[in-house]
């Protein structure tokens, strides 16, 4: 089904899609960052400030890295401060594809199958049985100023026993609370100078 525009707040435009038999649907989110394509790939890819920009992240682990563009493994838990709702957990394999003729990079994620293996279940926290999309950055070069335009979007099934419809409305906040906290980092070159 087509993508339908929901928001558009602060630069940052939201849509949602129908997904093929599923009630579920899948957001993207898509902002341009007065920064170039360099510096706001070094906050996506820093392992140690996923934290302060994944919304409600509250653990994260590098479990394999096999160095890049090769696929890399990682584990998140998500914090919840709803009452009777389980944090969440996933085991994450991302992969990095250069489009230089397009000025673009992507970073393909998606959970991964027999996750149990790199990461055992922990009591009291739900795996999530879906979770995947991707990050796209394009290089934009304007008047010798460099900007890039990233785009961010996922679909995802918390699982456990939650109303499709809070479901929904969690999934559509998450792009722009992303986004937005990913600006908000973006250019802040002491942190990040080692990546």
């Amino acid at each position: 089904s087509p993508w339908q525009k929901v928001a558009f707040q602060k630069g940052i435009k939201i849509w949602k899609k129908s997904e093929k038999n599923s009630s579920i649907l899948s957001f993207k989110g898509e902002v341009t960052f007065n920064f170039s394509i360099h510096e706001v790939f070094s906050v996506i890819f820093d392992p140690h400030h996923k934290k302060d920009f994944i919304q409600n992240c509250t653990e994260f682990d590098v479990l394999q890295f096999k160095g890049l563009p090769n696929s890399t493994t990682s584990y998140i838990r998500i914090g919840n401060n709803i009452p009777f709702i389980d944090d969440r957990d996933v085991v994450l394999k991302s992969k990095l594809e250069f489009l230089p003729k397009k000025k673009t990079l992507k970073v393909y994620f998606k959970n991964v199958e027999g996750d149990a293996i790199l990461k055992p279940l922990r009591k009291g926290i739900v795996r999530i049985p879906k979770l995947e999309g991707f990050w796209a950055l394009k290089a934009i070069k304007n008047k010798g100023t460099h900007k890039t335009k990233v785009t961010y979007q996922v679909t995802s099934n918390p699982g456990g026993v939650i109303p499709t419809w809070l479901v929904n409305l969690a999934n559509k906040d998450l792009p722009y609370k992303t986004l937005n906290k990913l600006r908000k980092l973006v250019g802040q070159k002491v942190k990040f100078s080692k990546t």
